[in-house]
């Protein structure tokens, strides 16, 4: 499944109740008409968590959510924050795959404001790699910046603040 989306910047609070609140805010916007995906039976996948904004938000409706993310700072400021929800977890990624996930064993697979900062060899591994992760028939949703026309170049790929657009072919 392909999303675009008009998102917001991640994590744009101060304090706990704001950073808790944009978690509220985001995933509404982000999983709004999706609500069917989120049930007491799905097991979750999140690409780029960060801190684990959003899947706090989640977790309460699944059965099980892991956040993955390159930030082995944020992991541990997750895992912290979120000690008390025993169904949330986070590990450590490599930033280019899923390598250490097994095979099948989510429901679904989400990402949000996390590819349009990846270089598309690597948005593109990602993506084989989620559905080498999902069950068979699971869901891939993810948010990224649609191209338009007279866009600016596409950063370089050592480039990961700028933000690159997808066609959506």
């Amino acid at each position: 499944l392909l999303f675009l989306l008009r998102g917001r910047a991640a994590a744009d609070a101060l304090d706990d109740e704001a950073f808790a609140q944009s978690g509220v805010r985001d995933c509404k916007a982000f999983f709004s008409g999706l609500e069917r995906l989120l049930t007491r039976e799905t097991r979750v996948l999140d690409i780029g968590c960060g801190l684990g904004r959003m899947d706090a938000v989640i977790a309460p409706a699944v059965a099980s959510v892991t956040g993955i993310d390159i930030a082995s700072k944020m992991i541990e400021q997750a895992r912290e924050r979120h000690q008390a929800q025993d169904i949330l977890s986070f590990v450590v990624g490599n930033g280019i795959d899923l390598n250490g996930l097994d095979d099948a064993s989510f429901d679904l697979v989400y990402s949000h404001v996390v590819f349009q900062h990846a270089p598309a060899p690597v948005f593109f591994t990602y993506a084989q790699d989620a559905f080498r992760v999902l069950v068979p028939g699971g869901d891939f949703v993810f948010q990224i910046v649609e191209q338009g026309e007279n866009e600016l170049p596409e950063p370089p790929d050592s480039d990961t603040f700028e933000l690159r657009r997808f066609s959506e072919a």
